[in-house]
């Protein structure tokens, strides 16, 4: 859909090589690289306007596999052109923006919410969603590695089997947060 916003959109992937943080603030080393794709307000030039799927020539045939889509569907989806540029320079209309984490669903992937990230940096908002690569569906890293989930999918469990696989990925996924929080001096500017 067409911003409603005031800004033109820019995005980006990086990859913070982090520890995370535990809720006593301990860190749980080695290091982890984290994928995270930003939405922020641009000053757009010539930037070419980002796909759906960043990496697809990788992503396309993973995703497929792992969601069980026909590849021809997830290509088309990948081919679609988002309304943000690629790589462009963060707008200097304002000193500083309100910066928003989001965290995308259990067995997904950060893209999932696209028009609404988007739409929230058209608003004067960055946004930096995380890529949970051990519990996403499937992560491409910005070098084309290919990392799978490692959580299990609580089928035919019950309530409490299901609360306790989820959770424990729960707490993964708050340490990895905290650690991107503790390391924002690493972003990109």
């Amino acid at each position: 859909p067409p911003l409603e916003g005031e800004f033109p959109v820019g995005t980006r992937e990086f990859v913070l090589h982090v520890c995370m943080i535990e809720r006593d603030d301990s860190t749980s080393c080695p290091a982890t690289d984290i994928l995270i794709q930003a939405w922020y307000p641009a000053m757009v030039a010539d930037e070419p306007l980002a796909p759906y799927i960043m990496n697809s020539d990788r992503a396309v045939p993973a995703i497929a596999e792992r969601s069980g889509a026909p590849e021809f569907m997830v290509r088309k989806i990948a081919e679609m052109e988002t309304n943000a540029r690629l790589n462009a320079a963060l707008s200097p209309a304002r000193k500083h923006y309100p910066l928003l984490l989001f965290s995308h669903g259990y067995h997904s992937l950060r893209m999932q919410n696209t028009a609404l990230l988007e739409q929230l940096a058209s608003d004067g908002n960055i946004v930096f969603s995380i890529q949970h690569s051990y519990d996403a569906m499937t992560t491409i890293m910005p070098n084309g590695k290919v990392i799978d989930s490692m959580a299990p999918v609580p089928e035919n469990k019950s309530i409490d089997e299901d609360d306790a696989i989820r959770g424990s990925w729960t707490n993964r996924r708050i340490g990895e947060v905290r650690a991107v929080l503790a390391d924002l001096g690493d972003a990109p500017k």
